[in-house]
Order: C-alpha cells, then structure tokens, then sequence
C-alpha cells in the first residue's frame, strides 16, 4: 500500500476517492458505501469538489489515509502514514489503525520510527539497519534495544549531529543538531532528577517562517511520552528567519527519575484549522539522554524502577 497512490492534482478529492480507491481494488458499489465515512474520516468536507493540488500536505495525506484504511485486504503495509495532522486527527488514525489490528481476519505491517505506536498496535517487531535484519522477536525487546544501541548521548559539550537522523516532514526547516545540559556551567553538562535541563536546537530555514510548534519530547526506553515541551501549548509561535538559526529550550524541573530516555524532536505548522498540520520537520529518535542521581545522593535515596519521582510518605495506624 502507497498512501495516495492514484491521486491525480487536478482531479477532486471526491473524484480522487474513486479514482484511489478503484486503483487500490475497491469496486465502485463498496466505495459508494463507504463515500461518507471516508470524508468524515478525512474532515475535508469544505474542501471535497476542490482540486487536491490546492489542498495543503496535511489534508492531502489526511484523504489518502482515509481512503486507505477504509480498504478490507488480508495484508496491509502501512509506511510512516501515522505522523498525518495534527495530535488530534493521529489519535484517531491510531485508534482506526487499532481496530483493524484487533479485528483479526488481516495481517497489518507497519513500517515506523515511533516507538510508542509500535509497542501499542505490534506483537512482534522486526529492526532492519541499513538493509540487514539487527533483531527480530517481542516488540518491546526490541524496541528497548534498538534505543539503547546508538552510542549519541546528548551533552553541553557534545553537539549531535541529527541531519542524517531518521525523519518526516516536508523540509521548509530542519534540525540540523542538539544539545542537551543543565544550564548551569558547573554541571559539566549533567542531567539531574528534578534539577533543570536545557536544550540548545540548531534548525536550518529554507525561507523566514512561523513555526506554530516547535516540540522537544522525552521518551522512555519503550517509546512512552514523558515529556512534551511545545510552543503551541503555551501559544507561542516560534519565528525563524532564513539560515541558521538556534533556539534554546528551557526545563525548570526535570521529573524524571535516573535511567536512559531517547529524545524526539518536531516542528510543525497550522493548515487551516489543523495545528500542525504541515510537518515541517520530525527526528524520531535525535539521541539519547542520561538523566543522573543529584550530586552525593547513593542508591537508597532515589527509586531504581519507575519514571517520576513524587514526594510520599508512610503512616503505620494501629
């Protein structure tokens, strides 16, 4: 499967409904029926008798998916298509994408670089590296290692180059390398619990460009989001001008507990009503980060399994 194979720019998205939908094997009668499920799907009702050359990258993936997924084959190959709209529209994307995986009857194959979705929706799990297998078993052993097997840790003085990093988006800017440290010189670029962390961003712009989210997430070993700093939740755009550019993003208190996390980097745009519809640039995995025990505190001070720390305490009543 090839998300719009068929879709011709100077047709409709009603016309490219059949026209995709008759190349990827549905018979006009079984289009027909599921015509108003697959607009609903896609949100694109305004715009269904526009040509889908006027359509922005993220509605025309968006109705590519659609019709896609409305399809009822024993084999489904799914390459990258969950990263379409924005946080919203990928949740029911993923839900969808669930369904036919718990439906039974099919075989799904999905091809990503988000590990959270692969542990979510995939009971086995397959790594190729530069065309040969690396692992092959239970999806979270092979996630856990395939984010603990690059050897880029992310310091004050060590600068990772991501621009050959995996990535989707359409390139108008681009990541181009991170570091990660606690903003305080005298850490020799240590990570703490519950200490500050900063991230400094070097990003190339094709043109002077509003960036309406701008995202550094931390996730755990297995993918999970554990953290989400992003422009857009505060409502702030993020303007960068042609060239180079560096954007320092500020953590006041990172509660995370000692271990390894991978950090994901993202930048997006609004398209129409969609925040972040247009991807702009999106590095799955940019590094790893290693966040340390506070200075002087031994292993019995702080938990060795779980991912935030949280103040408790215990009470014996009798």
């Amino acid at each position: 499967l090839e998300v719009g194979a068929g879709f011709h720019g100077d047709l409709t998205g009603r016309d490219n409904i059949y026209l995709s939908g008759a190349i990827l094997g549905m018979s006009k009668a079984e289009l027909d029926r599921r015509f108003e499920e697959i607009v609903a799907f896609a949100e694109i009702e305004r715009f269904l008798d526009v040509p889908v050359k006027r359509y922005s990258s993220g509605m025309f993936v968006r109705l590519a998916f659609a019709v896609a997924v409305h399809l009822d084959p024993d084999i489904l190959i799914l390459d990258e298509v969950l990263s379409v709209g924005d946080s919203r529209f990928q949740r029911k994307s993923l839900s969808k994408i669930e369904s036919l995986v718990t439906k039974g009857g099919r075989t799904v194959l999905l091809v990503s670089h988000n590990m959270d979705t692969v542990n979510r929706l995939c009971s086995r799990c397959l790594w190729l590296e530069s065309g040969s297998v690396k692992a092959l078993g239970g999806t979270r052993e092979v996630v856990a290692s395939y984010l603990t097997s690059g050897g880029d840790f992310a310091g004050s003085s060590n600068r990772i180059d991501v621009t050959a990093a995996p990535r989707t988006g359409n390139g108008k800017a681009r990541f181009l390398g991170v570091s990660i440290d606690s903003g305080d010189r005298s850490s020799s670029g240590q990570i703490c619990t519950d200490g500050p962390a900063r991230c400094m961003l070097d990003i190339e712009a094709e043109n002077d460009i509003d960036v309406d989210s701008l995202a550094v997430v931390i996730n755990s070993l297995s993918g999970l989001k554990l953290v989400n700093a992003d422009t857009a939740l505060l409502g702030t755009v993020c303007r960068l001008r042609a060239g180079r550019n560096r954007v320092s993003v500020t953590i006041d208190q990172l509660h995370l507990l000692p271990g390894t996390y991978g950090l994901e980097l993202w930048m997006g745009q609004r398209s129409g009503d969609y925040l972040a519809g247009d991807i702009l640039d999106h590095v799955h995995h940019a590094c790893r980060v290693e966040v340390l025990r506070p200075g002087g505190h031994d292993g019995s001070v702080l938990p060795t399994e779980g991912l935030i720390p949280c103040v408790y305490d215990f009470e014996v009543e009798t």
